[in-house]
């Protein structure tokens, strides 16, 4: 995945010197990158700063000054990931001129599958947003990367209103944020049977989770539900005329 800097993530990078706007936009991406090439191998907690800064060629201290914790730069991972990630969908839904209701579900879940092969960097982040990365990330970035975020998912949620006839626009989008939820919930889940990565063994068959298969399962059964009680509600509303 490319992530690009938004323009908080540009103020963000408070790189005291000479060098340009320009400059100091592109070592973060380079920062990021590295991040991400670590994350992908290491768990989160094998990172160090220094590991980062080792992958990008500079000091410790010269990485200080672009973030201040080795958290602020996986946040911005997520929040950016994601931002990323509902454009390019808002970009694909928007080539589709009507869905059915069927037809909507139908992408919802191959985007799910999506997710997990091609993404499964963001719902790993996301699995660690709220126990390991708030409690050193700084605030006013993670929340300005969430009002970001909503304004993509508020315009998602319209475009898909606009094509899928059952489906509100508020609707929509709460159902997304469902979906990173259920997806980054059952990968938090999937290791039940196995201590930093080392099978425990016979004796936890029953954790074992197959990670891609189940979180596809769950978010159908969460689509099913929700769109059977909206047709429960249309129905209602009909019946009372």
């Amino acid at each position: 995945m490319f992530y690009k800097l938004t323009n908080g993530q540009k103020k963000r990078c408070n790189m005291r010197s000479a060098m340009t706007d320009k400059q100091r936009r592109e070592k973060c991406q380079v920062i990021l990158g590295a991040a991400l090439k670590l994350f992908r191998k290491k768990a989160f907690s094998d990172i160090r700063m220094a590991d980062i800064a080792q992958q990008v060629n500079i000091s410790k201290g010269t990485l200080f000054n672009y973030y201040n914790t080795k958290e602020n730069i996986f946040m911005d991972l997520l929040l950016t990931g994601y931002q990323i990630y509902f454009e390019e969908l808002d970009q694909r839904i928007m080539k589709i001129s009507h869905l059915s209701i069927n037809e909507f579900k139908f992408l919802l879940l191959e985007e799910s599958k999506l997710l997990i092969k091609q993404h499964r960097v963001i719902l790993r982040l996301n699995a660690l947003r709220e126990s390991v990365l708030e409690a050193r990330a700084d605030m006013s970035q993670t929340i300005e990367g969430r009002l970001k975020l909503n304004e993509i998912v508020l315009h998602l949620g319209k475009t898909i209103a606009e094509r899928v006839d059952e489906v509100e626009s508020k609707e929509a989008g709460h159902l997304l944020i469902m979906q990173s939820a259920i997806l980054s919930g059952v990968l938090n889940m999937s290791n039940l049977d196995k201590f930093d990565q080392h099978k425990i063994g016979k004796r936890l068959e029953t954790f074992r989770l197959d990670f891609e298969s189940d979180a596809i399962q769950a978010f159908e059964l969460y689509l099913n539900g929700l769109f059977f009680k909206s047709e429960v509600k249309r129905n209602n509303e009909i019946n009372k005329y």
